[in-house]
């Protein structure tokens, strides 16, 4: 058994087991001191973001994804959930009461903040552990890892984007905003580079189940109509993407979105340009 893979098992083993917990205490002051201790030790040591960010916004998720796109082997994935998997272990006995969005709230973190950290670390638990199993394949590591570095903004900036203005605005049908995530970070991952050298289906897998587990966060209960299941072609994704002068581009359904001053507007349909 290869280092890599045994890595593999005992990250998907550990995480599976404490996102699987029920999680209804709260993260009491001295919880929250070797919280703290264990975020300084594996994350803020390993990201370099602050102390003071690293739960804030979309830091965490950022400082992750650098390190996946700098990569230059599967080592490199290996140490990063190897950072993760330790930051875990670290956390174990307080776990419970201070990583379930709950636990976020208690510590100050306002409901969307608790559900974008919960979302994020369910996110990178999928890519160190099933996902890490398909970067396996050196062919599909690589155009993965390049799709994800030329596609931050379709990925992040418009369709994750996107999903989060649609569930804070109308929670009500966030079983299809949960969907069309799914399907749109699928169609980004398996129709750039990795439909190229014919890495699409596992592309797909990948990408819908990073935003599957990103998603559980919050509507754990859209889990059972919304799957990644394997299948031998995904024809769904065809209709968030389309061919114009030669450029493949993914569509961004039509939205609402707050402005500056807190106002809801609707954001047009509209079209992003994909990078190979």
């Amino acid at each position: 058994m290869t280092s890599n893979l045994l890595i593999f098992l005992v990250t998907f083993a550990l995480f599976g087991s404490i996102f699987g917990q029920d999680q209804p205490q709260y993260c009491q002051p001295e919880d929250q001191n070797e919280f703290q201790d264990c975020t300084q030790k594996f994350l803020t040591k390993y990201t370099n973001v602050p102390q003071s960010q690293i739960w804030n916004q979309m830091f965490l998720s950022d400082a992750l994804y650098n390190k996946f796109v700098t990569a230059t082997s599967l080592t490199d994935v290996a140490t990063l959930c190897n950072a993760l998997t330790n930051f875990y272990q670290c956390v174990d006995t307080v776990f419970d009461r201070c990583l379930s969005p709950l636990g976020w709230i208690s510590q100050g973190k306002s409901p969307a903040q608790a559900y974008i950290n919960d979302g994020v670390l369910r996110q990178w638990a999928f890519m160190c552990g099933a996902g890490f199993e398909v970067l396996r394949d050196t062919t599909a590591f690589t155009c993965i890892q390049r799709t994800f570095a030329n596609n931050y903004d379709a990925l992040y900036n418009q369709a994750l984007r996107a999903y989060q203005a649609s569930v804070a605005y109308d929670p009500s049908h966030a079983c299809n905003y949960t969907k069309i995530l799914q399907t749109s970070w699928a169609a980004v991952v398996s129709n750039t580079t990795c439909y190229q050298q014919k890495r699409e289906h596992q592309a797909s897998f990948f990408g819908c189940g990073a935003a599957l587990e990103y998603v559980n966060a919050q509507f754990r209960h859209c889990a059972h109509q919304n799957t990644c299941a394997w299948t031998a072609r995904w024809t769904w994704t065809s209709q968030f993407l389309k061919v114009e002068d030669g450029v493949k581009k993914l569509r961004i359904p039509t939205y609402h979105d707050q402005n500056e001053k807190g106002e809801w507007v609707e954001v047009q349909e509209h079209w992003v340009p994909l990078k190979e």
